[in-house]
């Protein structure tokens, strides 16, 4: 297995999360992994982590105003979990 730098790894993210399909090929060839993903699993990912983005800042939004932070971060923590658990569906191409 390849070891990826963490700042890579970011540029990667940061590509998916621009909504870019080209760059975000750009970045997988940079790191090997241009072949990895299919034409239309690369856009899938990309707006799929948009919505993620788009729903963790909705999410951050939410709960800006609870008291004491501890509870805030809970909150928050308990929220995101129901989008990786399946409560909240990201797939295609939007939030439902």
């Amino acid at each position: 297995m390849q070891y990826i730098k963490k700042e890579t790894v970011t540029d990667v993210f940061n590509s998916i999360l621009d909504d870019d399909d080209d760059e975000l090929k750009d970045t997988l060839n940079e790191v090997n992994l241009g072949n990895t993903f299919s034409e239309e699993e690369i856009s899938k990912i990309s707006i799929i982590s948009a919505d993620y983005m788009e729903e963790v800042d909705r999410i951050k939004e939410e709960v800006k105003d609870e008291t004491p932070v501890s509870r805030k971060w809970k909150l928050f923590g308990e929220k995101l979990k129901d989008i990786e658990s399946g409560g909240v569906s990201l797939e295609s191409g939007g939030v439902s």
